[in-house]
């Protein structure tokens, strides 16, 4: 027997071997027809179904958010992508030759015959590894640090130099635990999130846990079975089905054995994060916090760094920075107006920024209006909420109509969680913030533009995809204390509901 028709054998052999009732005939007529034509057609109707097989894991696939393909799947369609393309070079070859001559005549035993089977092999053989893939989804790796958005700080010392003692601090085997302690506002959580992203955090630590330990509204931290199924969540624990204690359990032996390093933002009483799963800092793990509570009992913390509000000069520079006006102090009016704007802002950075956010927009000239505007604000509620409250009030009143009430729409969702910008222009549209008579099309771009300008004076915040806004905790809690004001409309939030509700009732007390 030749190689030739040995060859043909085999793979007449493998080719019966990989039937399925699905695409038998396809099988049958490639492994055993002598017809060239028979041979091709076949050929090029098992290509196709293998095409659209392709087509239906990746269509899967690109649906899926969460999970990613398998590895096996990935070397599966290696396969398919490399046989395709062979398959199609063979195909154009056949047509070529057809095209050329008006009588064809391919012996069964040819090279060309062979190749043909030999394709045709390849091909039923990917089909039936198709069935036997299992799940081609798997679930995502956990990434060791998500990235956050975080604001540039290098150029504020008040700010940068915490971020440098805690970095310094936690390389030291002897410090477990460290509090970033000050006054609300004064930027903790802008620290600790450069902290989450800092390059160095990244090759000392395997894993990276940010959780938000309390609501900006609440005296207390969150419930414990929340921020527990919070750290569960961020490390993949399974958790159906499953008690506290369980939940401890598999949270500890993720744990056990890497470099952690846990982020807590906020904390406001006394916590105990053993029950929660969290193992010893071993292996050089550490705990961090923020907290603005200086009485607050937490085991494991041995170092505490101090957060002071921005001096004038960076103030200033903030302000400048922000507003875009790097010629400011050549206009003597508008620098001293502006030294006035920033010492009602009493050095937190949140306010400097959303302030320069509102004058950016504002000619020069005006400015001295708008600081007046300003200084109207009587003072009210707590007293380290006195300037928030009377910046982000300007800034409210300095919005149109529609945009305040969309803004304050913005309160109804859980503080600091993600908004999807279009479920949220389709609320503003529902609630005909929007206006437009019924026509979709020019309410989404009225959304877009309102978005936009809140964006714009730093009210709400975008993230890196674009496709979600948030609105600072510091904003959300002044923005409540404002509503308590509105004797027309109140905004009912209850903190632990994922459900908010909007009510119109005069008699409603928002604080009882």
């Amino acid at each position: 027997m030749t190689a030739e028709v040995a060859a043909a054998a085999a793979a007449m052999g493998a080719l019966t071997q990989a039937k399925t009732a699905f695409w038998a005939p396809i099988v049958d007529t490639i492994a055993s027809s002598n017809d060239m034509e028979e041979i091709y057609t076949a050929l090029k109707e098992a290509i196709a179904m293998l095409g659209a097989k392709r087509d239906d894991h990746q269509n899967a696939i690109q649906r899926q958010k969460i999970k990613m393909p398998s590895k096996t799947y990935d070397q599966w369609i290696h396969r398919v992508i490399k046989t395709e393309e062979e398959v199609k070079k063979l195909l154009a070859r056949y047509d070529k030759q057809s095209e050329s001559s008006q009588t064809i005549c391919f012996l069964p035993r040819s090279n060309f015959s062979n190749e043909m089977k030999k394709k045709g092999e390849k091909v039923t053989k990917l089909l039936e590894d198709s069935n036997q893939l299992g799940s081609i989804l798997v679930d995502q790796p956990l990434e060791p640090v998500i990235k956050l958005i975080a604001p540039n700080i290098k150029k504020f010392s008040t700010l940068q130099m915490p971020l440098e003692e805690t970095l310094d601090l936690l390389k030291k085997d002897k410090v477990k635990g460290i509090a970033i302690s000050g006054m609300m506002g004064t930027g903790k959580t802008a620290i600790m999130k450069n902290l989450n992203n800092h390059e160095e955090v990244a090759k000392r630590f395997d894993m990276v846990m940010w959780i938000k330990v309390s609501a900006g509204e609440s005296n207390e931290n969150l419930d414990m079975s929340q921020l527990q199924k919070a750290i569960a969540k961020r490390l993949k624990v399974d958790m159906e089905g499953s008690d506290s204690d369980d939940i401890a359990e598999r949270t500890s032996n993720e744990l056990n054995g890497k470099r952690y390093l846990l982020l807590l933002d906020d904390v406001k009483a006394d916590l105990d994060i053993h029950q929660m799963g969290i193992p010893p800092c071993e292996n050089g793990s550490k705990i961090v916090l923020t907290t603005r509570e200086s009485h607050i009992r937490f085991p494991r913390v041995d170092r505490v760094v101090k957060v002071t509000y921005l001096s004038p000069k960076e103030s200033f520079r903030m302000f400048q920075d922000v507003a875009n006006c790097p010629k400011l102090k050549d206009d003597r009016e508008a620098e001293a107006c502006a030294w006035k704007i920033i010492r009602e802002c009493g050095g937190h950075p949140l306010l400097i920024n959303i302030i320069a956010s509102v004058f950016q927009k504002k000619d020069l000239k005006l400015w001295s209006e708008g600081f007046k505007s300003l200084k109207r604000f009587s003072e009210k509620g707590q007293h380290e909420l006195k300037e928030l409250r009377n910046v982000i009030k300007f800034c409210h009143d300095d919005l149109e109509d529609t945009q305040r009430k969309c803004l304050l729409y913005g309160v109804l969702y859980p503080e600091e969680i993600p908004i999807y910008i279009d479920c949220l222009l389709e609320c503003w549209e529902a609630e005909d913030f929007l206006g437009n008579g019924g026509d979709s099309r020019k309410s989404y771009i009225n959304g877009i533009h309102i978005l936009n300008s809140l964006k714009d004076k730093s009210l709400l915040e975008e993230d890196e995809s674009r496709k979600y806004v948030m609105m600072h905790k510091c904003i959300r809690q002044v923005l409540l204390y404002i509503l308590s004001d509105d004797p027309n409309s109140k905004l009912l939030v209850q903190q632990t509901a994922p459900r908010c509700k909007m009510l119109e009732r005069k008699d409603m007390d928002l604080f009882d």
